[in-house]
């Protein structure tokens, strides 16, 4: 983490006060900014089409990556700082799917309370569980704004760990209260 703020601060430094003029990213910033965006610990792994494979090894094919259209495109981009590594997410890295397992990356499923709470967190806060109810506005913030960036906050994190631990206490007094 602390090297993507690096590199961000660096590209935002050379580039202080026009926040939507072309960025000019080098070759070196765009394979840094793809690989920060793009790696294992954060379960993402390159896009089939920018994959090496040596040995067990799973890594990004550097040529492929500087001479693809989209690198091309970024490095004159219009685009804020901010959300390059989005764009170079989506279009750089696998992150569902199949292509995963090529870097030994499998799925877990999450217990149903954590991947349906969207749908019956009313119900859930409703039960006025200290434990739960101290993330109630994290949460609603998470569904008003968070959700449109595709990363889940820390603090909602902490949230589904409650909610996975001690699923079945809740369901059953959400059944009761049915």
């Amino acid at each position: 983490m602390a090297a993507l703020l690096n590199v961000l601060l660096l590209v935002a430094i050379f580039h202080f006060g026009y926040a939507h003029r072309p960025t000019t990213l080098t070759d070196e910033q765009v394979l840094e900014l793809v690989h920060l965006s793009c790696n294992d610990a954060k379960f993402f792994c390159p896009a089939e089409r920018f994959l090496l494979k040596i040995g067990e090894q799973r890594i990004f094919n550097r040529f492929a990556v500087l001479q693809s259209e989209e690198a091309a495109l970024l490095k004159t981009s219009d685009l804020p700082l901010t959300e390059l590594f989005g764009v170079f997410r989506s279009t750089f890295c696998c992150t569902e799917g199949e292509c995963l397992a090529q870097c030994n990356i499998f799925p877990i499923n999450e217990k149903r309370i954590v991947s349906n709470f969207h749908e019956i967190y009313k119900e859930v806060f409703a039960l006025h569980i200290s434990e739960i109810n101290e993330y109630q506005a994290d949460y609603m913030e998470y569904l008003q704004n968070g959700k449109k960036n595709g990363f889940v906050p820390a603090r909602v994190e902490e949230l589904y760990d409650i909610l996975h631990e001690n699923e079945d206490q809740i369901m059953d007094l959400l059944a009761k209260k049915a």
